[in-house]
């Protein structure tokens, strides 16, 4: 906050301020222009100004040596370590979107109805389908090499085009692995569906194959069915591609270049299942809490905090929220300078089988930053993008999968078959944090499970997978650990 400031806000109280005394505010404001730590230091200093209108050298020193005492540290303006910081809710999130006959990205922002009508299911699967196509027709093996007679390596068939004949070649198609009869699998496409035959389909990589995945699929059509003989996933595309192809179109907010330097800002602390009724989980929070209030620092971390926060369940999550609420007001430093992103688990809320979880209502607070948003959430800072997922998706794909063998070989295969790396690798060239039939989804609230861009960071909440961090398609990916 510069002087001009400072001196415009003493006049609209009638005081003029001493050298010393503007000096003195400016120094404590140097790092801040918080109008509210502003207005709280003048309050503090009309406690010493009797009748006067200036605040004389000798006041500004009654109140700087106020200030220096330890009961009086919670009126010293603080730097906020996240100055561009944004926690954006699902429900908030704009949905990118792309119109394959214009080949144009559009952003759609609306309050979209929760409880969607069937044809808004059939429009997510095409959203994510075209999100998917288009990125792969970037990519080099699909680019024409020969532009004059539109050769590439590799060609994308249209299901359709299938249809009515009697037999092809080899071709390779993308589309969306659907049931629609018991047992039986199709792979769909905006232009229609064919019936596959998997006895002969071997998966290309590592990676999770269940219904409702995006596939690309090499095999020949015979007698009005689709005999596979390989399976891959859509081919990967880095954030900085993604974003440069968006920006090219779109000149949305959400997708502005930012340029900052994330290290310059606080540090995050990550914990999952804070189950608050639980008494050691309170007192290792507070011992958390208590480190970082006496540390001398002012770069004062983001603590996101994912549920579930009972064990009871909803019924007792109220008081949960309540009891961190008490929690983090007994550290003033804290309340003041730190974030607090909370994230609700499964057993938080209502519709808690429904994707996304809807934000917790918060307790009446003191707290500065208190975020209580849903999950998942996206959080913005320094030019960076870190989404927040608290689900047991490990233990879907798991559950769900569609068992194939593998071409990969045991020795070169062996890292890449641990689960966790089969669940990282298939979330994000999926370009989906929910890639699985049978999980509920407001469906039109899908995209703010698109993973398109790819994030910087993806933090994994959950109770079925130790912690781990991996690194794929340079986004971190790491299992918060909990908080026992």
């Amino acid at each position: 906050m510069n002087r001009r400031h400072i001196v415009r806000a003493a006049k609209q109280r009638g005081w003029m301020l001493h050298p010393v005394a503007l000096e003195g505010i400016e120094t404590l404001f140097r790092e801040t222009s918080d109008k509210d730590d502003l207005e709280a230091l003048f309050e503090f200093i009309a406690g010493h100004m009797s009748r006067n209108t200036t605040v004389t050298e000798p006041i500004w020193k009654q109140v700087a040596d106020a200030l220096m005492k330890d009961e009086r540290q919670e009126m010293l303006p603080v730097k906020n370590p996240f100055p561009d910081l944004e926690v954006i809710s699902a429900f908030r999130t704009p949905r990118l979107v792309y119109r394959p006959t214009r080949k144009q990205f559009q952003v759609e922002e609306s309050r979209w109805s929760l409880f969607g009508e069937a044809e808004d299911k059939t429009n997510m699967l095409e959203r994510r389908y075209y999100l998917a196509q288009q990125r792969i027709l970037r990519h080099e093996l699909f680019r024409p090499t020969d532009l004059l007679h539109n050769h590439a390596q590799a060609k994308l068939t249209p299901i359709e085009s299938l249809l009515g004949k009697a037999s092809t070649s080899a071709v390779l198609l993308l589309g969306v692995l659907v049931q629609v009869e018991e047992g039986r699998y199709y792979l769909e496409d905006p232009t229609g569906q064919v019936p596959l035959s998997l006895q002969q389909a071997s998966v290309v990589d590592e990676f999770y194959v269940t219904e409702h995945c995006i596939l690309l699929v090499e095999g020949t059509f015979h007698q009005d069915t689709l005999i596979v003989h390989r399976l891959g996933h859509p081919l990967l595309e880095e954030r900085k591609e993604s974003l440069a192809a968006i920006r090219k179109q779109v000149s949305h907010p959400f997708y502005r270049q930012l340029s900052s330097n994330p290290a310059a800002f606080g540090d995050f602390v990550i914990l999952s299942d804070v189950e608050l009724d639980r008494p050691n989980v309170l007192l290792h929070l507070e011992s958390i809490f208590t480190t970082f209030e006496n540390q001398s620092t002012t770069n004062y971390p983001m603590f996101v905090l994912m549920g579930n926060f009972s064990t009871t369940g909803l019924s007792g999550t109220k008081q949960a929220l309540l009891d961190l609420v008490a929690l983090i007001e007994k550290f003033p430093l804290l309340a003041r300078s730190s974030h607090f992103c909370v994230v609700p688990g499964p057993g938080d809320v209502a519709f808690s089988n429904v994707l996304p979880l809807q934000p917790l209502k918060p307790p009446p607070h003191r707290i500065r930053n208190l975020h209580c948003t849903s999950n998942p959430c996206r959080i913005r800072w320094g030019g960076r993008e870190m989404v927040i997922f608290n689900h047991n998706i490990l233990h879907l794909l798991q559950q769900r999968q569609l068992r194939l063998p593998s071409e990969m070989d045991d020795e070169t295969n062996e890292r890449m078959r641990l689960p966790h790396c089969r669940m990282v690798k298939t979330i994000l060239d999926q370009g989906h944090l929910c890639p699985v039939a049978g999980v509920p989804i407001f469906w039109n609230y899908d995209h703010a499970l698109q993973l398109y861009p790819l994030p910087d960071t993806l933090v994994l909440g959950g109770s079925d997978c130790e912690r781990f961090e991996e690194v794929y398609g340079n986004v971190d990916v790491m299992m918060m650990m909990t908080i026992a």
